[in-house]
């Protein structure tokens, strides 16, 4: 899975490391909203867990490209 960031915190550990960051598709988020420019309001929000901090993805900037690799997907309290 791939998202362009468009919100990240930085990592912080409290059980285990973890990050958090929202990515959107910008492609199918303004097909869906039918804009020109600009994004839609749909975005996935994302946290990461690691055993290691240093195996956390390192969000610089919004706007970061972000692979997902081997993830497990799941709604939570919805």
């Amino acid at each position: 899975m791939y998202g362009v960031v468009i919100d990240a915190i930085s990592p912080y550990i409290k059980n285990k490391p973890t990050v958090q960051v929202r990515i959107i598709d910008p492609s199918l988020n303004l097909k869906a909203a039918g804009l020109t420019g600009g994004f839609a309001a749909t975005y996935a929000s994302c946290q990461v867990f690691a055993n290691e901090s240093n195996k956390l993805p390192l969000v610089l900037y919004v706007g970061d490209i972000i692979r997902f690799n081997k993830v497990n997907v799941a709604v939570y309290r919805d």
